[in-house]
């Protein structure tokens, strides 16, 4: 059970009479609450709700280990495109995991770092290599901190984007995920499966 899906809570008066009504999920929401973890270790982070829109997953890795750490584009819009038509995987979308490399987490900080390497095959968006640096909020609930610096091919400093400011990303909970995909599944007349 991950969500309260239907139902209602009514308000009554003093006396008896009944105040108000209030319907489970459209205006009351709540899902099954899980304590906060203890480190990014199981963990997935998202933009604008939702997975595949080059959200960060650390499902797989352990405290030991943060080289199977990716980026998930596997809901990548299609203006998300390689740059280098004509050049093998050019022009094309993103991969589905797209890993970092040379990764570390200092469990101190709260601090993961990493590297991708977008050649070959081409650029994305001009941009070779990002260099990534997310310090996550104290309880793992967010990226608060940090950046992503991209860099030419060439090795020049392209930009700077800062988490808090530029990226926002929350962590991926499944019951809430659960809930917000019933709740767009009901405004549609869909259902709720």
């Amino acid at each position: 059970f991950g969500f309260i899906a239907a139902g209602q809570l009514r308000s009554y008066d003093a006396d008896g009479s009944l105040r108000s009504t209030e319907a489970f999920p459209a205006v009351l929401q709540y899902y099954r609450h899980h304590a906060p973890p203890t480190s990014i270790v199981g963990q997935s982070y998202m933009q604008l709700g939702r997975l595949g829109l080059a959200s960060y997953h650390f499902e797989e890795c352990d405290e030991a280990s943060f080289d199977r750490a990716y980026i998930s584009y596997a809901a990548a819009p299609e203006a998300w495109r390689l740059d280098g038509d004509g050049v093998e995987g050019g022009g094309g979308l993103p991969p589905a995991h797209k890993p970092f490399e040379a990764t570390s987490y200092d469990r101190t900080t709260r601090t993961f770092r990493g590297t991708v390497h977008w050649l070959p095959p081409g650029t994305f968006h001009g941009n070779a290599r990002w260099e990534y640096e997310m310090v996550f909020a104290e309880d793992f609930g967010g990226i608060e901190g940090g950046s992503v610096v991209a860099f030419a091919a060439d090795g020049r400093k392209l930009h700077t984007h800062l988490f808090g400011r530029d990226l926002v990303y929350f962590r991926y909970v499944h019951e809430e995920a659960e809930l917000h995909a019933a709740l767009r599944r009901q405004r549609a007349g869909v259902g709720w499966r």
